[in-house]
């Protein structure tokens, strides 16, 4: 299971492309913690958001051709919390979409 796939794993691992979130002008920054790497399959971490301690899990999967991505958190402390997170999860992936458009991946 390579090419796009692992591709994609290795997007995700390095904390310089995802560690940050910025919308307009406000700036929102979290701290986590890797439990588990598994290339190219899934990526666990745990998460910190001040008080809040969630449990991240990402798994990539091939599909069509390309990679699909399922992002599952645990512990999300209430629902205006969670809202947010949600929005800031679809901002990132947008944003990975729009890195990796047009990108080809050579695999050997």
């Amino acid at each position: 299971m390579r090419g796009r796939h692992g591709f994609s794993h290795r997007r995700f691992v390095h904390p310089e492309n995802a560690n940050r979130r910025e919308r307009g002008t406000c700036e929102f920054s979290f701290r986590g913690t890797y439990d588990e790497i598994v290339e190219p399959e899934k990526i666990v971490y745990h998460a910190y958001f001040g008080q809040a301690v969630t449990r991240v899990t990402v798994e990539f999967f091939e599909h069509g051709g390309g990679t699909k991505v399922v992002l599952t958190q645990e512990g999300l402390p209430d629902e205006t919390f969670s809202k947010n997170v949600a929005q800031g999860a679809a901002e990132s992936f947008d944003k990975l979409d729009f890195l990796l458009a047009g990108q080809a991946v050579v695999t050997q």
